[in-house]
Formats: C-alpha cells, sequence, structure tokens
C-alpha cells in the first residue's frame, strides 16, 4: 500500500469540498 499517496488523495478531496463550500 502506497501510504503518501492515500494521504496526498486524503488531502486533495477536503481540498475539493473546501472550494465547494466555498463556492456556494
Amino acid at each position: 500500500m502506497d501510504q503518501d499517496k492515500l494521504e496526498k488523495e486524503r488531502e486533495g478531496y477536503q481540498g475539493k469540498e473546501r472550494m465547494r463550500s466555498e463556492n456556494y
């Protein structure tokens, strides 16, 4: 398992959610 990849994907997901909430 690539732990670093999982961490980056989780950060990217949270970043998208944050941007989406700001757009509203």
